[in-house]
């Protein structure tokens, strides 16, 4: 029986476009499918991050792999559509995304949809859409939240005035136009920080246009005075063609010399999309989980005509869409910056019979979206005058002038309409009519602004941050072909994103020394408003009245006490001292703002009792995470060997060569090695090669180290919450090595009477614990369960957690130290977490861990093995008391060893296997031992914590 179809509620936007005709049932079309994702606990919702719950700071790798899509809907949505003569040309789990591609008459009977060629009345471009909402199987209706791509009416707009040409070509562009700047001489008005951005990359959106190299190094050099060019690349987004051209290049020029005069040393990652809806969401996406971005540069807009409201969204899936991508950018702290537009209080264009674009005068005001958007830093406009090399001014921008009258063409309408305009351009602010609840963030800093309409509204209020964006005070940067100087002033609020995203690269730069590396995942708006009244912001109040000459150029008048961006019936909005609806906070002092910044970010750290975070891993990636204790009754307890070992008395001279310390972490492998490197030497340590590694080499005397062994007895000393640990590498196995390896562990640990260290820890992958041998204490990662011996898992689970052990009770949000553990091995163990889709043992195609979820009567869970086992119920049970059965020598040894001299305070740690069974492979062992070994490593961090 065929699936029933059911409509995708605000699958299309408002459309009163000129109808054309039928489109093309040949023409290929390319949809993008956007799904449900796989979990949505602890990332909160929009409602709940207006009411300020944030994430717990995850990481980009974390978003994707726990919050992408589920494998399993993917699929059916694969299977659905090759069923309907549609070809999957992408499939991306993290952004949540299916690709698909076919016939226009293959798309129309997939989503029961007809679809029309319409023109459009601004751009007089054709397109298509659909004439009713777009269905679905009802099968699916759960899994996909969207369509795109249906309809390519195009939607995005830019942000940007440009000033009149008005002066001799070839001139020194300075003398050309006074009042503008380099951007490298707003940086220094705006005091940024004396970094670069080395080390930092950032996104820049783009909807149209290109850039010439040559073009480029032409402006870093001459103009600038760069001795190295800023590395930009160019990353096309659904195939589109980054190509200059005379419309949009001169944006493109602009935001790429904004960020390379002021950051020259961060990487620009420009992404190049189609101007459709399809294109503005996969731009965000694509630059949201490419990399870790100290920003994101958006200077364009969605057309006024699909900006909605609460009451009519327009076009709601868009809206829901882009607003779930934002939610993706805020929870791993990237910054994302959009600029308010240029058209003051009413944020509508139009457009004279000459094609010059203006603002028009409407009836009520609007604030322009997605700057509304409360996961977004709202970015308007002012006006920079600068003396002696400091600010002697600087003003709301609004060089509007005088009221027009006559005709322009204004939204969707394709006849020219008698009305109300202003030639130039002003900030965009005001109160979002969609989002009808202010965030937290601007509550909290007592801000209650309401909109300037009859009735008032009241909700997100914009902007958060301004710019310098006056077209007279702009930017001189590079021009398209035609136009008649090679490099001219622009302005605009899409300057000031840019302005700001430069800005954030520098401080991050600075940030990440600071913090060692590990910048904590912040949301810049929290910030913004906590710090708005301080000395990192420049209050801006005062405005400048301007008018324009019989030929269009902007006339400059007095300077007025207060600005305003009034652009409508409605009057608008005025400046005031603090934040107000035209500039926000105001404008960066950038030294101030970083020291701000820093001593905020130190301050947000919500440090449990008694705790601190690992070395590597960010205090905000504590992500609360319940997991069950493992009850094996099915399984049977594995007898024990006798070892019939020989103890020789120990030498304690040996023992004095190792610096006294806390704690000794013998590691076994390289992985596991490497592993405790990058926990505890904040990833700073190396583990490569004898020649290549910070660890201190140190043989015992008269033992000699393993044969073609480089790293035996290399030990690196740190410090976990105040107490020293060394981790120490052992080469020795008491499978291949057995005398050796006593000796070893005796030299070690010499008299228990005067140890040089208070507690050992081993580290191991692999198995259980040897049932017949009394141990000492037992730590089992989450990992490690598959393996374990019935009297070995009792044994290790006779803690109600790891509270008897480590004496301390778990942070907050935590039941036991055990599920803590778990946590924060599960938020951390990225190999692990990147193959969840399939049950029971590594997938023969991938060579990736699975988990398996449920064994017989449930009393199996959350079992992680990268073992090959059958399907047999039976047979995994078999497998696995055979894995804790051989492999798990090691320990077996060192308690036997511990048990002879004495020496009680030891403590097993216990993970995943690095293989099946076989150690024969090196780069298997390469491929699955760090991901397995760095869940011992935290393991080993968590026990420490608590002694």
């Amino acid at each position: 029986m065929a699936d029933r179809l059911v409509s995708l509620k605000g699958s299309i936007p408002v459309n009163n476009h000129k109808l054309i005709g039928a489109v093309n049932s040949d023409e290929r079309i390319e949809v993008t499918v956007q799904l449900r994702r796989k979990s949505e606990e602890g990332l909160p919702t929009l409602d709940e991050f207006v009411a300020g719950k944030r994430a717990r700071g995850i990481t980009r790798q974390i978003l994707g792999e726990r919050y992408g899509a589920a494998p399993e809907d993917a699929a059916a949505v694969r299977d659905w559509a090759l069923k309907n003569k549609l070809s999957v040309s992408r499939l991306d789990l993290p952004t949540r995304q299916v690709h698909l591609v076919g016939s226009a008459g293959a798309m129309q009977l997939a989503f029961g949809v007809k679809l029309s060629l319409y023109e459009h009345a601004r751009t007089k471009t054709r397109f298509r859409c659909p004439e009713h909402e777009i269905q679905i199987p009802e099968s699916l209706a759960p899994i996909i939240t969207g369509v795109f791509g249906l309809n390519d009416m195009p939607v995005v707009v830019r942000h940007g005035a440009r000033v009149g040409r008005r002066a001799a070509v070839n001139a020194d562009p300075k003398n050309q136009f006074p009042g503008s700047f380099y951007p490298n001489e707003v940086a220094r008005l705006y005091n940024f920080p004396p970094t670069q951005g080395a080390g930092q990359r950032v996104a820049v959106l783009e909807f149209g246009g290109g850039f010439d190299q040559s073009v480029l190094n032409d402006y870093f050099t001459n103009n600038i005075g760069l001795a190295a060019q800023p590395t930009v690349n160019g990353i096309s987004v659904l195939n589109t063609k980054i190509q200059v051209d005379n419309d949009y290049t001169a944006e493109v020029y602009l935001d790429i010399e904004v960020i390379g005069a002021m950051a020259p040393k961060a990487v620009m990652d420009v992404f190049f999309a189609p101007w459709t809806g399809e294109g503005y969401l996969n731009a965000i996406k694509q630059a949201i989980h490419n990399d870790d971005y100290a920003a994101i540069s958006i200077s364009y807009g969605i057309d006024e005509d699909l900006r909605g409201s609460g009451n009519d969204p327009a076009w709601p899936m868009l809206n829901q869409a882009v607003d779930e991508a934002f939610r993706d950018g805020t929870a791993i702290g990237v910054p994302i910056f959009v600029s308010t537009g240029d058209q003051g209080s009413s944020s509508l264009r139009g457009q004279l019979p000459d094609q010059t674009e203006v603002t028009a005068y409407s009836a009520t005001a609007h604030a322009g979206y997605p700057a509304t958007s409360p996961y977004a830093t709202a970015v308007g406009g002012t006006q920079l005058y600068s003396a002696n090399g400091a600010i002697s001014h600087e003003v709301v921008w609004n060089e509007l002038g005088q009221v027009l009258e006559g005709e322009f063409q204004s939204g969707q309408s394709d006849k020219m309409q008698k009305g109300k305009y202003y030639l130039g351009g002003a900030t965009g602010g005001g109160v979002s009519d969609r989002y009808k609840t202010a965030p937290s963030y601007q509550t909290s800093a007592g801000i209650h602004l309401s909109s300037a309409n009859n009735p008032p509204a009241t909700g997100r209020m914009v902007p958060d941050v301004a710019g310098n964006s006056g077209a007279s005070t702009g930017y001189l940067v590079s021009q398209p072909p035609a136009s008649q100087v090679s490099v001219a002033p622009v302005g605009g609020t899409s300057a000031a994103a840019p302005m700001w995203t430069a800005l954030m690269a520098c401080v991050r730069e600075a940030l990440t020394t600071t913090f060692n590396g590990q910048v904590p995942v912040f949301f810049l708006n929290d910030f913004v408003y906590a710090k708005g009244t301080t000395t990192a912001f420049r209050d801006i109040v005062g405005g400048r009245s301007f008018s324009y000459a019989a030929n269009g150029n902007p006339v400059p008048g007095d300077f007025t006490p207060t600005g305003n961006n009034r652009s409508t019936g409605a009057n608008g909005y005025s400046a005031q001292k603090g934040y107000d609806l035209c500039t926000g906070w105001g404008t960066p002092n950038g030294v101030e703002l970083l020291n701000q910044l820093e001593a905020w970010l130190q301050a947000q750290k919500t440090i449990a009792p008694n705790l601190t975070p690992p070395p590597n891993l960010q205090d905000s990636e504590r992500t609360a995470s319940s997991t069950k204790a493992v009850q094996c009754t099915s399984c049977q307890g594995t007898t024990a060997v006798d070892l019939k070992l020989t103890i020789s008395p120990p030498s304690k001279a040996v023992v004095s060569a190792l610096p006294a310390s806390d704690f000794i972490a013998i590691t076994w492998t390289q992985a596991e090695t490497e592993a405790a490197a990058q926990v505890f030497g904040k990833g700073q340590y190396k583990f490569l090669a004898a020649a290549d590694n910070n660890f201190t080499p140190l043989l015992f005397p008269n033992l000699s180290k393993p044969d073609g062994e480089q790293y035996h007895g290399h030990f690196m000393k740190v410090t976990v919450n105040g107490k020293t640990l060394l981790c120490l590498k052992s080469e020795f196995h008491p499978k291949v090595q057995p005398s050796e390896t006593t000796l070893f562990f005796e030299r070690l640990v010499g008299s228990s009477s005067s140890p040089n260290f208070k507690c050992l820890i081993t580290s191991g992958t692999a198995g259980g614990i040897w049932a017949a041998l009394d141990l000492g204490d037992v730590v089992v990662t989450n990992s490690a369960r598959f393996g374990l011996t019935m009297t070995a898992e009792q044994q290790a689970l006779r803690f109600t957690g790891l509270s008897d052990i480590l004496g301390t009770n778990p942070p907050a949000g935590f039941s036991t130290w055990y599920d803590y553990v778990n946590a924060k091995i599960l938020a951390t163990d990225s190999c692990l977490n990147s193959g969840l889709s399939a049950a029971g043992g590594r997938a023969a195609s991938s060579e990736k861990p699975m988990i398996y979820y449920q064994a017989p009567g449930g009393s199996l869970t959350d079992v992680v093995t990268n073992s090959r086992i059958s399907d047999d119920e039976c047979g995994r049970i078999s497998t696995y008391r055979t894995l804790g059965a051989t492999l798990d020598e090691n320990d077996a040894y060192v308690a036997s060893v511990l048990k002879a001299v004495g020496f009680n305070n030891w403590v097993s740690i216990r993970n995943v296997s690095d293989l099946p069974c076989a150690l024969s492979s090196d780069d298997q062992y390469d491929h699955f031992g760090q991901c397995s070994s760095i869940c011992g490593a935290y393991a080993i961090w968590a026990f420490i914590m608590g002694h």
